[in-house]
């Protein structure tokens, strides 16, 4: 018994020394240092929210042009995706929407 409690002890010491590479770097990160890898924003969104309908994608699309047009921040587009990507959910594109109709309402009538 006192073997398997040390074991189980040192197990689990290991495990939340470990904890910090385990996070997702792009939690760790800017908003802005997200999109630098090499990807451009609406690469970055689509596969980011696993968009597979023809609507989600024409969406995807407006927000990025809205971005390139300064109409949106793109502080604020990250900020969305970061947020429904949190929620480990298979359809984080609906949360997306949620948060970015929150972050940006002035924005939101040209979007929804």
């Amino acid at each position: 018994m006192k073997i398997a409690l040390s074991f189980r002890v040192r197990l689990f010491a290991l495990a939340m020394a470990g904890v910090g590479w385990l996070v997702p770097a792009a939690y760790a990160q800017s908003p802005t240092a997200i999109t630098s890898g090499g990807l451009d924003l609406q690469t970055t969104l689509q596969k980011g929210l696993k968009a597979r309908r023809p609507v989600e994608f024409q969406f995807i699309a407006m927000v990025s042009q809205m971005v390139e047009n300064g109409q949106l921040d793109q502080g604020t587009v990250i900020q969305a995706l970061l947020y429904a990507r949190q929620k480990r959910t298979p359809y984080p594109y609906v949360y997306f929407c949620q948060s970015l109709q929150y972050l940006a309402p002035q924005v939101g009538s040209g979007l929804f």
